[in-house]
């Protein structure tokens, strides 16, 4: 986004909240006050230091502007589907519902058509700033709406798209030592993983946990078979776990783990990345390759045991060096997240919600989201442009850490025009280089679109698809540690087909069919 921020176009804010320019629309009256409530589960690691949104400084700045003030409920975090169920059942929805389509199985068309969410289409008014962003292309103008044309939510808008946000670190140190330059190939991490088993991590070098999330799926050109279960492979929806590439990474998985190369202990991790759950593994020299974010790069190379501990990013080992990799996710990212927010036909002023969200797409209401306050979390280099502070990045009080500062000091996953690059332009130079291993060499053909699925495809869905990614996830484990013999793949393979794949399989072609569909 550089070029977009200069300093003149931002705000200047103290501890009393001044306001230079800028504000979003106010309500009726100077003294009228205005709450609405808002259903909005939070991530699980949020709730260490931030239990109520209302404690978010970017709710509590544009509150004090506005007088409008939310009252967040916040369901267990684990608990947030039975939730949902609870209140759709009780009639008696929120104001506003966050994710509402990640929970209503039955799809946003529905949705709207049954009553639960407003159509935005007829409110556009309220929102010149978000629509001016939703139609600056046609590309981002069809992700925004359903396959029917109805604006079934507030959306998060990209002004860029993040290139690359997870991927492999290795101990750079390790490599140095054993003579070991990035491997290009399946096999050459081979022989460098069992130089590091040998050497340093008897215990096995490479991190995996009970997700298989090992970083490794983009080398055989699939994604994760039950987070992502399809790919767009050739134009054709193919279920990842139908993919010849799939057969080929569990077995490589299988072998490394026979040979102690694949961490022993990894079914103890059930998180996605090893931040969470492993990081005194990776800290106190246990593992030598991991999959992990780029943000904790830094944090991971001041806190590391040891004076030569290195993190370095690596690229994806090709399994066939003759391949592109066609499934980084972040290239084919959307430029829109559709329906971040709901607004549900139980709130009581529609149009004060939609300006209240709008103010999110100024250019003065982006920066406050993306970067937060100035002089506090955020301040502008020489060309105006804005950059988080080191406190930001790297946060001096105990537990915290740089996505934590974003949630509670700016926005998140709520609607606002996202500066996709945010926390790329801040970037150390070892962080800026996981820019260079992770996409390169990379492209997003074959990652599906955000294509919608309808009333009767999201029931096909949900009731075939629960089980099937039940039964991978616990034959793909099984496999691995050899509980279950390779012998018996034809046979795990047949079980899928015979639960319905290929059904859903059907609905999503379908439903891509009206996402190419649309504005037509």
């Amino acid at each position: 986004m550089r070029g977009f921020w200069s300093q003149s176009n931002i705000f200047n804010y103290h501890t009393t909240i001044l306001l230079k320019r800028g504000a979003p629309p106010a309500p009726r009256s100077a003294t009228m006050y205005t709450s609405f409530s808002c259903w909005w589960p939070l991530e699980n690691n949020i709730t260490t230091v931030c239990t109520d949104l209302s404690e978010n400084t970017y709710f509590k700045v544009v509150s004090e502007l506005t007088n409008v003030y939310f009252k967040f409920i916040h369901p267990t975090v684990g608990g947030e589907s039975e939730a949902f169920s609870l209140m759709l059942a009780s009639e008696a929805m929120e104001d506003m519902v966050r994710n509402f389509g990640t929970y209503y199985t039955r799809g946003l068309d529905d949705a709207v058509e049954q009553d639960y969410v407003v159509d935005l289409m007829g409110y556009l008014e309220y929102m010149p700033n978000m629509n001016a962003a939703r139609t600056v292309s046609h590309e981002v103008e069809i992700q925004s709406i359903t396959d029917a044309g109805y604006l079934a939510g507030v959306p998060v808008i990209y002004s860029e798209t993040q290139t690359y946000v997870n991927g492999l670190f290795a101990r750079g140190d390790w490599m140095e030592n054993l003579g070991f330059d990035h491997p290009d190939t399946i096999a050459e991490m081979e022989e460098m993983l069992t130089a590091m088993r040998d050497t340093y991590a008897p215990n096995g070098p490479l991190y995996s946990n009970s997700m298989l999330s090992d970083g490794f799926t983009p080398g055989f050109n699939i994604t994760s078979p039950s987070m992502t279960p399809f790919i767009l492979k050739d134009g054709a929806v193919t279920p990842v776990v139908l993919d010849e590439g799939y057969k080929a990474y569990i077995e490589t998985m299988h072998d490394w783990y026979d040979k102690g190369l694949l961490w022993q202990d990894f079914l103890s991790d059930s998180s996605f990345i090893a931040y969470f759950n492993s990081q005194p593994e990776v800290l106190n020299g246990d593992l030598g390759v991991l999959y992990d974010c780029f943000v904790y790069l830094d944090e991971y190379n001041d806190l590391g045991v040891g004076d030569t501990f290195e993190l370095i990013p690596i690229k994806n080992p090709l399994y066939d060096t003759s391949d592109t990799i066609h499934v980084n996710a972040s290239l084919a990212a959307a430029h829109v997240t559709q329906c971040q927010v709901a607004i549900t036909t139980a709130c009581p002023d529609i149009p004060l919600a939609c300006q209240f969200w709008d103010y999110g797409f100024t250019e003065e209401g982006s920066i406050l989201a993306n970067y937060g306050v100035e002089g506090e979390t955020m301040y502008f280099d020489e060309d105006g442009n804005p950059q988080y502070t080191e406190e930001t990045l790297n946060p001096t009080e105990p537990g915290w850490n740089f996505y934590l500062m974003q949630n509670v000091y700016m926005l998140q996953n709520a609607p606002y025009l996202r500066d996709g690059m945010r926390e790329m332009n801040s970037a150390s130079e070892a962080t800026a280089q996981c820019g260079v291993a992770w996409v390169d060499g990379t492209d997003g053909d074959w990652i599906l679109p955000a294509v919608t699925l309808n009333a009767e495809e999201g029931a096909i869905r949900s009731n075939i698809m629960s089980d099937i990614n039940t039964f991978i996830d616990e034959n793909a484990v099984r496999f691995i540690t050899g509980e279950k013999p390779m012998s018996e793949w034809d046979a795990f393979i047949a079980e899928i087909e015979e639960m319905g794949i290929h059904e859903v399989v059907a609905a999503y072609e379908t439903a891509l069919e009206r996402y190419n569909n649309r504005g037509n």
